[in-house]
């Protein structure tokens, strides 16, 4: 028997297929058919519940996903013969994962979490279903750090290493399944680090690893801050410092001079007023690299000293040195929002200072530059040969490190040294009286806090009232100003 087969092109046309045997040719039989669209009547979408993140695709960049087929989704559109089974898939979540057609991709994740997909039919978009995985890193990652808390470097080096240890592994294939950063930089322009993501192309079996590598832009000290992508575990973020310079030991030795003229401050009396001017000025007189260099403790001891200084100075008694109003001078801000004292000189800070003396130059008797150990001998503040400050040269880089220093909460540790006072309304002594100090921030706060507990009705209420409060007013004031016109006639 010959086997014959026709093809409908087109929806409800009809046909025949006729069928004759060999050996007799008088013996026929014709088969008529006709084409009817078979409408979907439903649609379910087969596929794992959980799945992990972890292995890598190279050739991609991105995570391998779950692909069709046996052990990944399936799709089943019934009836089983529908004329038209295609479907379409839309992200509801593509933060966490999405459906690539691409070469057959899937399913891919970004990172761990619930990802969200709606499928619905081609032929009918009104049929459709809910398709909802738990995505789990294979290792999710709990601890992080630098292999090292500096990393130095000159400006001709192109690149350097960055090791990060993760989960206690410092091979990066033993580590977490995740181990790329969003970095952060306190000062621009220094350095920038890219993470990477390897694979064997010869073996399916060897774990990705991943690698960081630090980029040289130019000279400077730069604190550097990783947060990671993997947020299952609230690792906490990656944290360390790059020096950039053409001479480190040159830079270093400025530091430690710097640092040990603030070691030397020992206990903060009125006597040592000088002592504690002139380790300012010189910490002023470094270079931006080099302030990064200073210990942010040891500094955190120069702001104390000053904040001290100044409470002694008022008189004030020890719960009374948290840098609110004070009289200014040493180049400590008057007001409590000051929050690098000593950092901005030839001017005080805002608040109710009135000398504007400040470290290194001034009303006072200020030591000058020079590198010389004995304060009292040093000159004074009004020498020519005095370092330039950061007012003085208002281009001066080295006002980024200061801003880097109050990122790590260096002058929040130091004033947490000086004080156990409480905020909100704080009383002090000025002047033998009892004053209080009321934050306008906490009455701002309040009153939109009433304001958002009051209903919509009473707002509309409140809101109908001054309105008609004000149209009483210009009515009134109108015709007062209608008689007095008519009177003066």
């Amino acid at each position: 028997m010959n086997h014959a087969s026709a093809e409908f092109r087109t929806w409800g046309e009809s046909g025949s297929i006729t069928y004759t045997l060999d050996s007799d040719r008088s013996v026929s039989v014709t088969v008529y058919i006709k084409a009817t669209i078979v409408h979907a009547t439903g649609i379910q979408v087969i596929c794992p519940s959980k799945a992990t993140v972890g292995d890598w695709n190279g050739a991609f960049n991105q995570y391998v996903g779950i692909m069709e087929g046996q052990g990944g989704y399936q799709v089943v559109v019934t009836p089983y013969n529908t004329s038209n089974p295609s479907v379409t898939w839309e992200d509801l979540t593509p933060d966490v994962a999405t459906f690539q057609t691409l070469h057959a991709a899937g399913i891919v994740p970004k990172k761990a979490g619930t990802a969200k997909f709606k499928v619905s039919c081609v032929e009918n978009p009104k049929i459709s279903t809910m398709v909802t995985i738990m995505f789990q890193y294979e290792k999710p990652l709990k601890t992080a750090e630098a292999e090292q808390d500096v990393y130095y470097a000159k400006p001709s080096d192109k690149t350097i290493n960055l090791n990060i240890i993760t989960n206690g592994q410092k091979d990066s294939s033993k580590g977490a399944s995740e181990q790329r950063f969003k970095w952060n930089y306190s000062t621009s322009g220094v350095v920038k680090v890219t993470d990477s993501v390897h694979y064997d192309k010869t073996s399916v079996t060897i774990p990705n690893w991943f690698s960081h590598t630090i980029s040289i832009l130019g000279e400077g000290t730069v604190y550097v801050t990783g947060t990671p992508y993997d947020e299952t575990e609230n690792c906490k973020p990656v944290k360390f410092k790059v020096v950039v310079s053409s001479d480190v030991n040159k830079d270093k030795e400025a530091a430690e001079r710097v640092e040990q003229l603030i070691l030397n401050i020992g206990k903060v009396t009125l006597e040592k007023k000088n002592q504690i001017k002139y380790a300012r000025s010189q910490y002023q007189a470094l270079t931006s690299t080099q302030k990064g260099l200073v210990d942010d403790e040891i500094y955190a001891k120069l702001v104390a000293a000053e904040l001290e200084i100044r409470r002694l100075e008022r008189g004030d008694s020890d719960d009374d040195s948290d840098g609110d109003g004070g009289e200014g001078g040493n180049g400590v801000g008057g007001n409590g929002e000051n929050t690098d004292p000593g950092g901005s000189d030839g001017e005080s800070q805002t608040g109710g200072s009135e000398n504007s003396g400040t470290s290194g130059e001034g009303n006072d008797d200020v030591p000058g530059g020079g590198t010389g150990t004995n304060p009292e001998e040093s000159g004074s503040g009004n020498d020519p040969s005095a370092p330039q400050t950061d007012s003085q040269n208002p281009a001066n880089p080295d006002a980024k490190v200061e801003d880097s220093r109050i990122s790590k909460k260096t002058v929040q540790a130091a004033t947490n040294n000086q004080t156990n006072s409480s905020s909100g309304k704080k009383a002090g002594k000025k002047g033998g009286k009892k004053f209080y100090e009321v934050d306008i921030q906490d009455i701002t706060n309040e009153v939109k806090k009433i304001v958002n507990e009051i209903s919509p009705e009473m707002k509309i209420l409140i809101t109908g009232c001054v309105l008609a409060a004000f149209l009483y007013g210009f009515f009134r004031r109108r015709r007062q100003y209608l008689q007095d016109k008519k009177e003066n006639k």
